[in-house]
C-alpha cells in the first residue's frame, strides 16, 4: 500500500537506515519479551502438566501406539490410514478435505512424539512468532503506532481461548500458513527488487493453507479479488499479480474439493448464516466499535480531501478492505453455521473466527500506518505539537482492547485454559483410578469388564479417545463399547473407527450379559446417573 514515490523514501521508510534498523530492533525485542511473559503466565501451568487431550490427540497417541517415538515408514502408514485418506483412496471421495493439516501433523508427530511439552510450547512460540513477523513488516513499513495496533487486535481476540489450550484445530496451522503468506507478498509488493523466489515461497504457502480446511481455498478466493482490486486502484501490478496467483492456486484447490468431498451439510444456508449474525450483532462490540471508527474515521479523511480536490489512491483501497469485513463475518458465519450456529454457539467466541481476525489486525493496522502520515495540529497549555492521526487512532484501539479485556489477552482466554487444563487432568486421574479398581477387582478373584460410554451409543470424539488411552495405558484389557440403539446409518462406519482404536463394539444381549459385572468409564458434559456398572466419569466442563 506504502506509495513508492523515490528511493530514498522508500529505504526510509521501509527502516533500512542503520539508526531506524537499530530502534526496531529494540522494539520487536521489547514486544517479544513482553508478548512471551503474558502468555507464559497463561500457558506454562497447562505446560507443566501436560497431558494428552481426550479431544484432538488422539489421533497423536494412535499414531505413536504405546510409543514414544515413531518411524519414518510407519508414520508414512498411518498417513495412508486416516479416515480421509483412506476414503479418499477406496472410494476415490472423502468426507473431508484436509490433506496439508495430516502432513502437518505427521512432521510434527515425527519431531514431537510423545513429548506433549514440546506439542505445546512448539506452539506458544509459533503464537508469538507469527505476531513478530507481520508486526515487523508493519514497523518497518509504516512504524511503531501500526505494528502495536496489529498486535493487540490480533491477540486480543476472544477466539483464542478455543485455540490456544488446544492442539488439534487446523486455525494454528492456518495462522502459521498465512503469515508465511503475509511476509513474501508484502515484501514483493514494496520492494525495489524483490527476490524472485518471493513468488514461489508465496505459491507454496497459499497451495499449504488452502488443503489445510475445507473453508480456506474461499478465503483465499477472497484475498485474490481484493488484491487484484487493490492493484487496480493503486495501478501496482505485483498486486494484481500476487491476486491472479492467490486466484489460480484458490479455485483449482477448490475444484478439487469439489470433487473429491461426498457432501456438503444442509445445514449450510444463507438464512443460517443470516440469523446467525442477526443474533450475535452486538457480540465482539469493541472489534465492532474499532471497525466501525476507523472506517468512518478514513471516509471523514476523504471526504476533505475530495474538498480539496485530491484524494490518494491508497485511501480508497483501504476503504475498500474496510468494507469487506462485514461481508467477510457473514460469510464466516455462513462457511461455519453447521459446525456452530446449529447447536446454539457464536463462532467468534470460537477459533473459527480465524482466518477473519488477522484479517481484521491486518486491514485495520494499515489503515493506522497510513495515517500516521498525516498530522493534527494540537495545542494544550500553550504547547503546540504535531501528532499523527494514525498515533492518535492507535492509542484509541489500544486503549479500547487493554480495558475491554484487562489486559492484552481476553479474560475468557485464560479460564478456558483453566478448564482445559483440569479436563486433560481428570482424564488421566479417572484413567489411573480405573487402574486401580481393576487391580482390587482382580486380586479378590473378580474379573469386571470394562466399558467406554459417551452421551451416545455412537462416535463421540472423546469417548472414542478414552477407549484408545485404556486399551494402551492397560494393556491387555479388553475395552468394551455398548452399540446397542445405534442407528442402521451409523453403524459400518462407528463398528470400523470403534475397532481401528481397539474398542470391542457388543451390542444386545452380549453387552447386557458382560455388564452384569463391570466397570464403566463415563465421559460426557453431564454425569451418568442410571448405569448398572461401578461408574467412574469423567465430566467435560466446557
Amino acid at each position: 500500500m506504502n506509495a513508492r514515490k523515490d528511493n530514498s523514501d522508500q529505504r526510509s521508510s521501509l527502516g533500512s537506515d542503520e539508526q531506524g534498523g537499530h530502534n526496531n530492533r529494540l522494539i520487536l525485542f521489547i514486544l517479544a519479551f513482553v508478548l512471551a511473559a503474558f502468555l507464559a503466565r497463561i500457558v506454562l501451568p497447562m505446560i507443566d502438566h501436560a497431558k494428552p487431550s481426550l479431544i484432538d490427540d488422539h489421533d497423536i497417541v494412535f499414531a505413536l501406539d504405546g510409543g514414544s517415538t515413531v518411524t519414518f515408514s510407519s508414520l508414512k502408514a498411518w498417513l495412508w490410514q486416516t479416515p480421509e485418506y483412506q476414503e479418499l483412496r477406496e472410494f476415490g471421495t472423502t468426507t473431508r478435505f484436509r490433506p496439508g493439516y495430516y502432513v502437518l501433523k505427521a512432521i510434527e508427530i515425527y519431531g514431537w512424539g510423545d513429548d506433549m511439552r514440546l506439542w505445546y510450547l512448539f506452539r506458544y512460540i509459533a503464537d508469538v512468532g507469527i505476531t513478530l513477523i507481520i508486526a515487523a513488516l508493519f514497523l518497518r513499513t509504516f512504524g511503531f503506532p501500526s505494528a502495536l495496533s496489529f498486535v493487540v487486535l490480533f491477540l486480543g481476540h476472544q477466539s483464542w481461548s478455543d485455540l490456544l489450550p488446544r492442539l488439534g484445530p487446523t486455525e494454528f496451522q492456518g495462522n502459521c500458513a498465512a503469515a508465511l503468506i503475509v511476509w513474501p507478498a508484502w515484501r514483493y509488493a514494496i520492494d525495489q527488487r524483490p527476490s524472485k523466489y518471493l513468488i514461489l515461497l508465496i505459491a507454496i504457502a497459499s497451495f499449504l493453507f488452502a488443503t489445510l480446511k475445507e473453508v480456506n481455498s474461499l478465503y483465499l478466493l477472497e484475498a485474490s479479488v481484493l488484491a487484484v482490486a487493490c492493484g487496480l486502484i493503486l495501478r501496482e501490478r505485483r498486486l494484481s499479480r500476487l491476486g491472479l496467483l492467490w486466484g489460480l492456486i484458490a479455485c483449482a484447490v477448490f475444484s478439487f474439493l469439489m470433487m473429491t468431498v461426498r457432501e456438503t451439510s444442509s445445514a449450510l444456508t444463507v438464512m443460517g448464516a443470516i440469523a446467525d449474525y442477526s443474533k450475535y450483532l452486538l457480540r465482539d462490540p469493541i472489534f465492532r466499535a474499532i471497525g466501525i471508527a476507523t472506517a468512518g474515521l478514513l471516509a471523514f479523511l476523504m471526504v476533505t480531501d475530495v474538498k480539496k480536490g485530491h484524494v490518494e489512491r491508497r485511501h480508497y483501497a483501504l476503504l475498500l478492505l474496510m468494507l469487506a469485513l462485514e461481508p467477510t463475518r457473514l460469510a464466516t458465519y455462513f462457511l461455519t453455521h453447521p459446525i456452530a450456529g446449529v447447536d446454539g454457539f457464536d463462532a467468534f467466541s470460537m477459533r473459527y473466527a480465524f482466518p477473519f481476525v488477522l484479517m481484521q489486525a491486518l486491514v485495520i493496522a494499515l489503515v493506522v500506518g497510513v495515517l500516521s502520515q498525516r498530522l493534527m495540529m494540537l495545542s494544550a497549555l500553550k504547547i503546540r505539537t504535531n501528532v499523527s492521526i494514525g498515533a492518535i487512532l492507535s492509542s484509541g484501539i489500544v486503549f479500547a482492547v487493554l480495558a475491554s479485556n484487562q489486559g492484552i489477552f481476553h479474560s475468557s482466554v485464560k479460564s478456558s485454559v483453566e478448564q482445559w487444563q483440569q479436563f486433560n487432568l481428570d482424564a488421566d486421574e479417572a484413567i489411573k483410578g480405573v487402574g486401580h479398581k481393576l487391580l482390587e477387582q482382580r486380586l479378590a478373584a473378580n474379573n469386571p469388564a470394562l466399558f467406554v460410554s459417551g452421551p451416545t451409543p455412537g462416535i463421540w470424539e472423546p469417548a472414542l479417545a478414552l477407549a484408545l488411552y485404556l486399551k494402551l495405558r492397560l494393556w491387555g484389557t479388553p475395552v468394551y463399547v455398548d452399540v446397542t440403539g445405534l442407528a442402521p446409518n451409523e453403524h459400518d462406519y462407528t463398528i470400523d473407527r470403534l475397532t481401528r482404536y481397539g474398542a470391542l463394539p457388543v451390542a444386545g444381549e452380549e453387552a447386557a450379559k458382560l455388564k452384569k459385572n463391570c466397570i464403566e468409564v463415563h465421559v460426557d458434559i453431564k454425569r451418568i446417573a442410571d448405569s448398572k456398572c461401578d461408574v467412574v466419569q469423567i465430566v467435560k466442563p466446557f
